[in-house]
Order: structure tokens, then sequence, then C-alpha cells
């Protein structure tokens, strides 16, 4: 019942009895701490009872201090932890469950990738979780698949987590930096046998053209070809290659070589030819001896020598090619007259061969009749041609403008002056008598000298002109006579020097004048007489 010592009494009938001392040992209370631990680690027990001694059921899963009550977790299982005391059978018992440490094993994989790509990182272990140190540089999705964000490295920890705490496995994955290119920046545009520079913000790349047009070295492009070549900017590392282009049209300027034959008769035609003409070149002829036409036709128009060119001009500048022509002789003969006419005007052709034709290539610029006559009808120039039996013999004729028409008053007293004027530049004034002008460009001023009619010339270059009849007024000389009348009725004579000119008086209810100068009182008064 309680800790000590009884003696036990056996009696019998008789009155014998026997004896013994029986020692009450104190029992353990009850143990008391954790019924768990971790693998490991410690927990220790207790029982209010000292003196006693401990033992564990298994000590290979948990091991305990005799004298301590230390447990120890060795190894994920259960063992009996006994508390002893007195050596007299008297303990407690309690079940210790050592739970096993978190594990977090190894990681495995590839620990090295390039930004952009991603690489799988494993453990053999399941139930953890993924994370990253940095994940500006990598991230690690729920599965382990790690991908590269920029340049650099990372830490990624698989960590297992139970209730003995938190492990984690880890591993450094190097982000390498997958190559890029910047834009291609620079005039694409180059003159074949010129250069231009082409350029990317990131260094270190190599470039390369994708035909002969051009060629490429250090981004300097050089035009070969006329066309288009796509020139590439690539860069390679560890982590790939990757390109950029950009398209480069050469412009090409040739003129070629004129093929077709050099001699022509007057009248006549031949075809010229370019490798060159595309349409954008433009043929042309260094004098009148023969013409040229937009597509190579060469007319023979007199006799001698013209070089025909073909020209072509681009941005790259201008490159032409050359052909003598010989014009030879029409066996119609030759075209005599002038060649040059004004609009509205005309002028004569003849041809000493007779029995041909008269005919104008342009009938828009000047037209002619069956005797030759070339009449003028706008700006330009035409070719008048005289045909016998099929041969012409042919003349180039100049339509030259004449002045839009003199402006101005058409009368002018004699020694004053008025201002006349013409639109058409570069002309030159004259005049006949009774009157002189200034020599202006448009614009003259013209000054009477006698009295009668003048003509007034304004002349261009070519010849064609503009005439104006100017009037030059007489001016008046002294009113002679008596300034003086009696009252109605009266009559006083005045007069001029200058005749022809008329009489006017004012106020008429004055006086009254006639045509002759008689003048007739009316009231009292003064009045102006005017002639």
């Amino acid at each position: 019942l309680t800790a000590g010592t009884a003696t036990i009494t056996y009696t019998i009938t008789d009155g014998c009895t026997a004896t013994a001392v029986i020692t009450v040992n104190p029992a353990p209370t009850g143990i008391g701490g954790a019924t768990s631990v971790c693998g490991g680690t410690l927990v220790t027990l207790t029982d209010l009872v000292t003196g006693g001694t401990w033992s564990s059921s298994n000590t290979a899963v948990a091991a305990v201090g005799a004298t301590t009550g230390t447990v120890t977790g060795a190894a994920p299982d259960t063992a009996t932890i006994t508390y002893g005391t007195s050596g007299a059978g008297c303990y407690v018992q309690t079940v210790i469950t050592v739970n096993p440490a978190p594990n977090a094993g190894t990681l495995t994989g590839n620990t090295t990738l390039c930004t952009g790509s991603t690489t799988a990182l494993s453990d053999v272990q399941t139930g953890g979780t993924w994370s990253s140190f940095n994940p500006a540089v990598g991230t690690v999705s729920i599965s382990g698949v790690v991908s590269g964000i920029t340049a650099g490295t990372s830490t990624i920890a698989y960590t297992a987590i139970n209730s003995c705490g938190s492990v984690s496995a880890t591993a450094v994955v190097t982000v390498g930096l997958a190559p890029g290119t910047g834009t291609i920046s620079g005039i694409t545009t180059v003159c074949a046998g010129s250069t231009t520079l082409l350029s990317d913000a990131v260094p270190g790349g190599v470039w390369s053209s994708s035909n002969t047009n051009a060629t490429v070295g250090s981004g300097n492009v050089t035009g070969n070809a006329a066309g288009t070549a796509t020139i590439s900017y690539s860069i390679s590392g560890s982590c790939g290659s990757v390109s950029t282009t950009t398209v480069v049209t050469i412009i090409g300027l040739s003129a070629g070589i004129i093929s077709g034959a050099t001699a022509v008769t007057a009248g006549l035609n031949i075809s010229l030819s370019d490798p060159a003409d595309a349409g954008a070149g433009l043929w042309s002829s260094d004098n009148v001896n023969a013409t040229v036409s937009a597509g190579g036709i060469v007319t023979g128009i007199t006799p001698g020598t013209s070089t025909i060119s073909y020209t072509v001009s681009n941005s790259c500048g201008t490159v032409f090619a050359t052909t003598i022509v010989t014009v030879t002789v029409s066996s119609v003969g030759s075209i005599g007259g002038l060649t040059s006419v004004c609009t509205g005007s005309t002028v004569s052709l003849t041809d000493t061969t007779a029995g041909g034709v008269w005919s104008t290539a342009n009938g828009v610029v000047a037209v002619v009749n069956a005797l030759g006559i070339v009449t003028g009808v706008t700006t330009g120039t035409t070719v008048i041609s005289y045909t016998v039996a099929g041969v012409p013999a042919v003349a180039v004729v100049t339509v030259n403008p004449v002045p839009t028409g003199i402006g101005g008053v058409s009368s002018v007293c004699n020694g004053l002056s008025i201002t006349l004027s013409d639109l058409t530049p570069g002309g030159a004034w004259t005049s006949t008598a009774g009157v002189s002008v200034t020599t202006g460009t448009t614009v003259t001023t013209v000054t009477g000298l006698s009295a009668g009619t003048s003509i007034v010339t304004y002349s261009l270059a070519t010849g064609c002109n503009v005439v104006f009849p100017l009037t030059v007024a007489a001016v008046p000389s002294a009113i002679l006579g008596t300034l003086s009348v009696c009252g109605l009725g009266s009559v006083t004579f005045l007069s001029d020097a200058t005749a022809g000119i008329l009489w006017t008086i004012s106020p008429a209810g004055t006086a009254t004048i006639s045509p002759s100068g008689r003048v007739y009182g009316v009231s009292a008064g003064t009045a102006i007489v005017t002639y």
C-alpha cells in the first residue's frame, strides 16, 4: 500500500505462527514527457520517483539513458521505454514513436541552359516543393523544369517538410546569354561601284550577303551589279546563333553601247538601239543634220554628220553612249527657203525637183500647202518633207512664238510720255518717226515727238514681233483774242494757232462758244474757255 515494511504472520489452529517481513518499495508515479521524437534528435522523459532505471525495448529504434531518461531517436518505428525502481520489479512504461527526419535527396539533371530555354531537374524523393533563389535569372516549375530568364546563376532548391522540420537539396544553375542582335541601320541603297555603311548595336557579329550583287565586310556594303541583296548580321555562341537581315538595293548606271546603221539618206530613217534602253534613257542629236525620236529612230535632215547620244541618268549620276551618223544627200535635192516662222505667219519653201508632194510631220506645229508655203500654228519644230516617187527631201522648220501683245493707251500728247508693255520677256522695242522709246525689257517709255501716227514694235530675237499704232496729238498754243464781252448778245472772237482742236466753255450759263471760237455773252460773270 505504501512504501515501508510490514510483518506478515501466518497462524494455524494450534496457535503456531510463522512470520515474514515484507518490504513495500515505492512504485514509479508515471512517465512524463513527449511520446514522439524525430530521428537523430533527443527527448527527455521523467518520473517523480527518482533513483529508478530507464531502459528501451528496441535500442535500434530509440535508445534511452539509464539514469537520465533522455531518449535518442535512431530509426523510424516505435519502442517501449520502461522506468523501474529498486530492482523489485516496480516499473512503468510508455511507447515512444520515432518519426523520420525529412529527406530532400540529391538533385540531378543539366545545370546549364540559355536564356529562353529550359532544363529539367529531378530528385528521387517525392512530395517536396521546388523553388528558385533568384527567379530573375531562372524560374522553376512545380515539376522541376527550370526556365532561363536572364544571364547569371540561381540556386534551385527541392525542399522536403514534415513534423520533424524541413531540409533542402540544392543545385546552382547557370543561365547563359542566348545570342541576339539589334536592328541593322544605315542607308540601304547604293550605287553600283560605291559603298554604304551598315551597323548593328550588338558587337561581335559576322556580316554576309545573299548574292554577288553586293559584297559586305565590317558592315561596308559594296554594290557590284544592279538588283537587290539580302545583307545578314549573325551572332553565334554556346547558346546558338541568331541573325537579322536587311535588303539592300543596288542601283545600276550604264548607257550600254549603241548599235545600228551609221548612215542615212536625208529624208529617210534608220533605227538605233541600246541594251540599256528600258525607257529610262534619252536619245538626242547634237545638231539639225539628223533628228532622233524617243525610240531611237534617226531621221536624216540635211547632209553632214550628227552625234547621236543615249543618256541614262539616275540618283547615281549620268552616263551616255554615242555614235556618229552620216546624213547623205537625197536624190530629190535639198529644200530651200527659211526654216523658221512665227506662229500665225508663213514662209515659202522650194525644191528644184518637180512633181513632189509637200507634207508635215506635225500639223499641230505647222502646216504646209501644195505650193510649199508653211504656216506656223504653235511653238515647236516639225519636219517638212518634199517627196518625189517615194523619195523625200526634208527640212526642220522651227515655229517661234510671237509676243503676247502690247498693252497701254494708244495716244500720247506731243512732248509728253506714256508707258507700254508686253508680257513676253527678252524682246526689244523700236518705233517709227514721231515718237521715241526706251530700251526696257517688257516695259518701255514712249515720248511724243511730233503730231501724227507712229508704230511701236516689240521684237523677239527670233524676229517675231507685234506692232502697236500710236497717235501723237498736237498740243495747242496760247489762246488769242479779247477776253471780255458785254452783256447778252455781245460777241468776241478767240483763236489758236493750232488747228483742228475743239473749243469748250464752262459754265455755259455765263457764255457759249462756237466751234470756230466765237464767244456769246449770256449773263454777267466769268467763264473758263478751253482749247
